[in-house]
């Protein structure tokens, strides 16, 4: 059981940087250039989550009409942990942005 709950806790970890990443690209202020590594530092040590780590992580690729797939950014972020017997586990969540003005 115990390795299920940490599990979840890395997906709801991930699921929250998620969210802020997203939600500093829809922001007025920040927008889809915000959206760099160096924005987002890895987190060595999470309050309140002791053994959880979080990164964040872009590939952007630039433009291309003429090619399906192009003109977006690919965000990842990655939680590590150790589980219960004591093993490196890992959980990364993906979402891809565009750049575009509503």
């Amino acid at each position: 059981r115990a390795n299920r709950v940490l599990a979840s806790r890395a997906h709801w970890l991930a699921v929250e940087k998620l969210e802020d990443v997203i939600a500093d690209r829809h922001s007025g202020t920040r927008g889809y250039s915000y959206l760099i590594a160096s924005n987002y530092p890895a987190e060595s040590s999470l309050t309140g989550f002791p053994g959880f780590s979080r990164t964040v992580a872009f590939n952007e690729t630039g433009a291309n009409l003429s090619s399906p797939g192009s003109g977006y950014m690919r965000v990842t972020v990655t939680v590590s942990y150790t589980d219960a017997a004591g093993a490196a586990r890992s959980f990364a969540l993906v979402t891809e942005l565009t750049d575009y003005t509503p």
